[in-house]
């Protein structure tokens, strides 16, 4: 995780409605490699799994917000090789995520693809 820019929060700044969604879009941008943690943390608790289709439409709405937001993150930059593998391999640790945590009656069955997405991410992240 990237540490914030303490001057988007500074309470001596004139404030408009415009500046507040920036600041909500960046912590929720910000707080976003810690989904996978969080959803993992649920798993373990024990927490009932989603329905699988609801974990295929979180899982298809975070690969294309993912995608568009690394896409997005070159256009303010030099758009390098290691920016693309790690907003690619962010994404899809978040999609396998939500896959991961599906199930039914109560049980997580996660399917092969959830779990090749989980173990490409983790190489990417070794």
């Amino acid at each position: 995780m990237q540490p914030i820019d303490p001057y988007l929060f500074d309470a001596g700044t004139d404030k408009h409605a415009i500046l507040f969604l920036i600041q909500g879009l960046l912590l929720c941008v910000w707080l976003i490699p810690a989904i996978p943690a969080f959803l993992g943390i649920l798993a373990l608790l024990g927490i009932c799994p989603i329905p699988r289709l609801l974990a295929r439409i979180l899982a298809g709405a975070s690969v294309v917000l993912g995608l568009f937001l690394t896409v997005l993150s070159g256009v303010f930059g030099p758009f390098t090789d290691t920016q693309a593998f790690h907003g690619v391999s962010l994404t899809i640790a978040i999609a396998s995520s939500f896959l991961i945590w599906s199930g039914r009656d109560g049980k997580p069955r996660p399917s092969w693809a959830a779990m090749a997405g989980i173990s490409v991410a983790t190489v990417a992240a070794l």
